[in-house]
């Protein structure tokens, strides 16, 4: 009796090292058995209740097909079929988790026959953070490879616009003379005046082409940027008709840049054309300019951004906005979305070349129905700061302790927020979508301290998100984040006066110290 206590003890702590041994595996464990034409599960590790989301009730004799989606069936049956032909197969799978999110594995199995019985067994590790990785770099190649055509295009174009400036000075130069010896009476006059329209517009079609290959001659000077606006706010206003509303919002104590100003003419008239062409009947317009510092850190993690400090331009409108298609086009030269003869597609193309003459970047926010805003960077000027006093450097924001509801529909935006946020110490319960928000605020246990979200998004806006997760938690504090300026999402109606706000881009030090004083506020009201 003894010896048989003693082995069935052995056999026990034997069981439990085993499973101990196989729920301590990094990735998915399974153990399929076949039952007619479907295998079922018979044995898991816990990660496949941490992945995916099933209890251990839902997961027991779950068929395999009920973890993939109806579109991959066949890549299943065909790694099934592979792996009971060959006895091993190594193939890449998308699961599906218990709120139908699809999540990349690579999987590794074999098939086994024992007593009559098929089975198939193997590992599954999660590939989420590698596709991600993938998309980044093909994101930063398709970056890449337009930043290198712009740039060709650019050097073709403005070796073809200084040899056709020289020919169009010609015909401009004969037609003058031809017009002195034909006034308004003679047969040719009228001919001659169309030469002449027609050169005058082709010449600046050129000028627009030099702007684009930043070989225009310009003569730079010191400016404060709110002063050239303010003197081309009443032409601009001519330009974009009673219709539209433009409002003006300049930034105090704003730095000074240097450029010629005829470049900042070219860049709003260009800008306001396109936000007039963009909205249908009555609108709003607004420009606004501010003062924005990049760190090293912050540019690592932002495709195009330079480290230094920068004036800020931004023209947003409330039209129609442009889809990913547009937006991934939209400096080509001669790329237009307007009908014939309503634009040459040279005026984006040659804001890209002003900007870029001036070392500068453009950033540009947009979705269909929902407007567009362009912000401009422009450096500080160096003799600004020279003649400026010393401004002590900003001290890292303090962090803390507290739970962060945090919503971003862009997936390397809501992971380079997260760990800004974890770094600081608080606790981030991500979500991918609203509606992923609102599940984690019905399923979290403990308090949560702020909803930090992004304003426009599939599924629902970023207010009525906060309506839904503030009748769950009456005390939450908010934070919106947009691309958009806060004044034309406010036209929108998506934010009411008051609630706090962050503009895209921000760095860790903006943001953290955002956050920290929002919820030191709620701290100083408790």
């Amino acid at each position: 009796m003894t010896e048989q206590i003693k082995a069935k003890n052995d056999l026990i702590k034997e069981k439990e090292f085993s499973e101990n041994l196989i729920n301590s595996l990094p990735g998915l464990f399974f153990l399929y058995k076949r039952q007619g034409e479907q295998f079922f599960l018979k044995k898991w590790n816990r990660q496949h209740e941490t992945l995916l989301g099933f209890s251990s009730h839902e997961l027991q004799n779950a068929a395999m097909t009920a973890f993939v989606e109806k579109e991959t069936l066949p890549d299943l049956r065909s790694a099934v079929t592979q792996v009971l032909e060959q006895g091993i197969v190594n193939v890449e799978l998308y699961l599906k988790d218990k709120n139908s999110h699809l999540i990349p594995f690579l999987f590794m199995a074999r098939s086994v026959e024992q007593s009559g019985d098929t089975f198939i067994i193997g590992t599954g590790i999660e590939l989420i953070e590698q596709k991600r990785a993938q998309e980044e770099n093909k994101r930063l190649e398709k970056m890449l490879n337009q930043a290198q055509r712009l740039e060709s295009v650019g050097r073709l174009a403005g070796g073809v616009a200084h040899d056709f400036n020289n020919m169009l000075g010609v015909i401009l130069g004969h037609t003058e003379l031809a017009l002195l010896q034909a006034d308004e009476h003679h047969e040719l006059h009228g001919d001659l005046k169309e030469i002449q329209k027609a050169a005058k517009r082709s010449a600046d079609i050129t000028k627009q082409l030099l702007a684009f290959a930043r070989k225009q001659v310009i003569s730079p000077r010191q400016l404060d940027l709110n002063d050239t606006v303010e003197s081309m706010l009443n032409m601009l206003r001519r330009l974009i008709g009673e219709d539209i509303d433009l409002v003006w919002k300049p930034f105090a104590h704003l730095w000074s840049v240097k450029m010629d100003p005829s470049q900042i003419d070219q860049i709003l008239v260009n800008l306001c054309v396109n936000a007039r062409d963009a909205i249908t009947g009555v609108g709003k317009l607004t420009i606004e300019t501010g003062k924005k510092t990049f760190d090293e850190e912050y540019c690592k993690d932002h495709a195009g951004f330079f480290p230094g400090d920068f004036v800020l331009l931004a023209v947003s409108d409330n039209g129609s906005g442009m889809d990913k298609e547009v937006l991934d086009n939209l400096f080509e030269p001669f790329f237009t979305t307007k009908p014939v003869n309503k634009g040459t597609g040279m005026g984006l193309a040659t804001i890209y070349g002003i900007v870029k003459q001036n070392n500068g970047f453009i950033n540009v926010y947009s979705e269909p129905g929902q407007g567009s805003t362009f912000k401009i960077y422009l450096p500080r000027s160096v003799a600004d700061k020279d003649t400026e006093k010393a401004v002590p450097d900003k001290k890292a924001a303090a962090g803390g302790t507290e739970t962060i509801l945090l919503v971003e529909d862009e997936p390397s935006i809501l992971r380079m927020t997260r760990m800004m946020l974890e770094r600081k110490g608080y606790t981030v319960l991500p979500a991918a979508t609203p509606t992923e928000a609102v599940e984690k605020a019905k399923n979290h246990s403990g308090p949560i301290d702020m909803l930090m979200t992004d304003v426009i998004m599939p599924e629902m806006n970023g207010r009525d998100l906060a309506g839904q997760i503030t009748d769950l938690y009456p005390d939450i504090r908010l934070l919106f984040m947009s691309g958009y300026t806060a004044n034309v999402i406010a036209h929108h109606g998506v934010l009411d006066d008051g609630v706090a706000f962050i503009q895209k881009p921000f760095s860790m030090v903006d943001m953290t110290e955002k956050v920290r004083a929002i919820l030191d506020s709620a701290s100083d009201k408790n």
